[in-house]
């Protein structure tokens, strides 16, 4: 007898009898009980994609050929799922399939049927792990400022639609900015200085994100430059009592750079201007004051004929100035001499304070061999008398010589009547 349905059953056996035997009959009662099925479940770990978890159930019945295959369903009942956290199947279950980072168990459990028992599967234990962040951070080069160079970082997750553009946060984490020196020293904020730095983005870790770090990122703050500088020629010579001429026309002219920009030119800037052995002279005065004093200078001398000149105009006014600047040396001066030419931004190049460019013009006076100069003088003296000739008197000098050194005897001569002794050499 097969498929029989659970229950109580009565079996009779009856015999009709033959020649031999009479008729008999026996009869016996037995029960069918509900098959135990089989159920499993599979379940893979896998990596935060905000996707619940896929485990799979299967039930398999006793019936060759008939139900014992591992099937989605038996008797028209489908094994349920469920979920605990953690690694064992305890407390509370969860309403549904998990989608979080974390370790969870699953049960299949079979509700039974008309010939199957209830049953559960083994617990499958299994993880979602963290997904890797990611990290976009933001620099670049510039020039110092005074304020510090902050780089940006944003961040983003994994999940279509719902956290996969970046962001200043993830899961409410906000990542983080480290920054190290020239010498991978971490700094306690964002640089403001000049110099080379790296920076790297940090997070932490979230519910669903693994802590991670970005690659370094280089940049430079570059030093606040100067634009105001003095444009010089090299070396410089002339003659001995002659002018040297500082213009355009001779190829010498110094000047102030005027960086580019609408009304760059019309900036008040300071300038220095000192000689060694000479005085300078400039080209002009207008526009140009010499008179002031605060804590970037103290104004000084004329535009003519001075040693040290220190002046303030508008960059335009200031290179009319220079153009045909002269430097004249000391009389009877020959040797080395130096103009220097020192100009004072007035904090007008950058936050930093006032910049100072300074610049040297080395100036070869030559030696010039002059012709004789003397001067005659008229005396009245007594017959037979002495006249002493004291020095200043009659006099001859020569330019290579120094003033008043006397000549050999036989340059001298009286040009009347009477007789000289000559100055010992």
């Amino acid at each position: 007898v097969s498929n029989l349905s659970v229950g109580s059953h009565n079996l009779v056996v009856d015999y009709n009898g033959d020649d031999d035997f009479n008729f008999v009959a026996a009869s016996s009662t037995f029960v069918t009980s509900q098959a135990s099925p089989t159920v499993s479940v599979t379940v893979s770990s896998g990596v935060y994609s905000g996707l619940p978890a896929s485990a799979i159930s299967t039930v398999t019945g006793v019936l060759a050929g008939v139900d014992d295959s591992p099937a989605e369903s038996l008797e028209g009942i489908t094994p349920t799922l469920t979920y605990y956290y953690g690694s064992l199947p305890v407390g509370t279950p969860l309403v549904e399939a998990p989608y979080q980072a974390g370790t969870y168990t699953v049960v299949a459990s079979y509700a039974g049927s008309g010939n199957y028992l209830n049953a559960d599967s083994e617990p499958q234990t299994f993880e979602i792990t963290k997904a890797t962040p990611i990290l976009a951070l933001t620099t670049g080069d510039g020039t110092a400022n005074g304020t510090p160079f902050d780089a940006t970082v944003e961040a983003a997750g994994v999940v279509v639609d719902y956290d996969d553009l970046l962001y200043w946060e993830l899961e409410g984490v906000t990542p983080t900015l480290t920054y190290f020196d020239a010498t991978n020293t971490p700094l306690s904020g964002a640089p403001a200085d000049p110099g080379t730095y790296t920076v790297v983005a940090n997070f932490a870790g979230s519910v669903n994100y693994e802590s991670t770090s970005s690659g370094p990122v280089t940049f430079t703050i570059n030093a606040v430059v100067n634009e105001f500088v003095s444009i010089v020629p090299s070396s410089q010579s002339t003659n001995e009592d002659f002018p040297l001429v500082f213009s355009s026309s001779n190829s010498n002219a110094i000047s102030v750079a005027v960086p580019p920009g609408e009304g760059v030119g019309d900036i008040i800037v300071q300038v220095t201007i000192t000689a060694t052995n000479g005085t300078l002279t400039l080209n002009g005065t207008s526009g140009l004051g010499f008179s002031f004093s605060d804590s970037e200078g103290v104004g000084a001398g004329t535009g003519t004929a001075d040693i040290a000149m220190t002046l303030r105009g508008s960059v335009n006014d200031i290179n009319v100035a220079l153009a045909g600047l002269v430097f004249t040396p000391t009389a009877e001066f020959h040797g080395n001499a130096v103009v220097q030419i020192i100009t004072n931004d007035l904090f007008m190049s950058g936050w930093t304070g006032a910049l100072i460019d300074t610049k040297d013009v080395a100036i070869t006076v030559n030696s010039v061999n002059d012709a004789p100069l003397g001067a005659d003088i008229t005396i009245t003296i007594a017959q037979d008398s002495v006249y002493i000739f004291q020095y200043g008197g009659l006099w001859i000098r020569g330019f290579g010589r120094s003033a008043g050194q006397f000549f050999r005897r036989s340059d001298y001569h009286l040009s009347t009547h009477g007789r000289h002794t000559a100055p010992q050499r």
